[in-house]
């Protein structure tokens, strides 16, 4: 889906045309200096345990705080560059106007910058039409804040695969529960490499038996994110499907970026570059947790404790 390259926008105070009655000092002073709001990207909407959130007095609320303000664009701060967690200047919403403040000691000639929310690469192409280079601690240079996408719909197709006495529609009153709940269909993996908690407890929602479904649904609970060898093995095989989506291998892309290549297709290389990074430093994190759990379940066998790759589905 194609997307218009926008310019930066903030979100400040509604503007007030005076015709209202003045308001007294004290509130003056309460709404003067405000931080701009600035784009930020958190994906999708996460499943919260307190689900109060999600009622209608909720949204109301939400609505209501966004009609207090207005979107306007800023000329000097759309002047200024931004780099991931570069920042030493911010845009204030004053009384009667905005001002560009310094956050840090900025020499003469340092390169003064804005920032857009330290968005990863794929939706800093998608808004503004650029992505950040900047070392990575592993080596190489890319975006720290990149991330992958993993949608819920490869994870329950795994599931699928593995029981066939499974069926979609069986477990679509769960999807839809969760859905309902306020969960997402779409988890973020982030540079860090933590397994996302939200897909750990998605993944383990659909493999309840039917009792633990019945108990986690009165209490309007998801499963805890506990990890364990059969996680391991649903997400190392959906990683595997999410690598293989992509047309080109990491190798090939490096090789890519050497040669000659128009500013659109460098970036497209340097953001699905940044992606797989991810999921390959997130296979080997994988497969190095299942090998610790195969030792330690050898252990337990050659003491008498129970193989937990043998228990059964109740």
């Amino acid at each position: 889906m194609g997307s218009r390259v926008l310019s930066r926008s903030f979100n400040v105070e509604k503007w007030d045309s005076g015709e209202e009655e003045e308001e007294t000092t004290d509130t003056l002073i309460d709404t003067r200096d405000h931080e701009m709001d600035v784009d930020s990207y958190g994906g999708p909407e996460g499943l919260h345990e307190n689900n109060e959130s999600h009622h209608s007095g909720a949204e109301e609320e939400e609505e209501e705080e966004e009609d207090s303000s207005d979107t306007a664009m800023v000329p000097m701060a759309d002047m200024l560059n931004a780099q991931y967690r570069s920042e030493n200047a911010k845009l204030f919403d004053d009384e009667n106007e905005l001002r560009m403040v310094s956050t840090k000691p900025i020499k003469a000639g340092e390169q003064i910058w804005n920032t857009y929310g330290d968005l990863p690469n794929a939706e800093l192409l998608r808004r503004y039409g650029h992505v950040d280079l900047l070392p990575l601690p592993k080596g190489g240079v890319g975006n720290p804040g990149d991330v992958v996408e993993i949608r819920g719909d490869i994870a329950l197709s795994i599931i699928l695969g593995k029981d066939s006495s499974l069926s979609e529609a069986f477990l679509r009153e769960r999807i839809d529960w969760w859905l309902e709940e306020g969960g997402d269909d779409v988890f973020l993996l982030e540079a860090d490499i933590e397994l996302p908690a939200l897909l750990v407890s998605f993944i383990r929602l659909l493999l309840l038996d039917e009792d633990e479904w019945k108990s986690a649904k009165t209490r309007s609970k998801p499963p805890k994110p506990k990890i364990d060898a059969q996680i391991l093995d649903i997400i190392h095989e959906l990683l595997e499907m999410r690598l293989k989506a992509y047309p080109t291998t990491l190798q090939e892309d490096e090789s890519k970026l050497m040669g000659p290549l128009s500013k659109n297709e460098k970036h497209a290389i340097i953001v699905r570059m940044g992606e797989k990074r991810i999921i390959n430093d997130s296979l080997v994190m994988i497969g190095d947790l299942r090998a610790q759990n195969r030792k330690n379940n050898k252990r337990k066998i050659s003491h008498g404790g129970e193989n937990p790759q043998k228990r059964s589905r109740k």
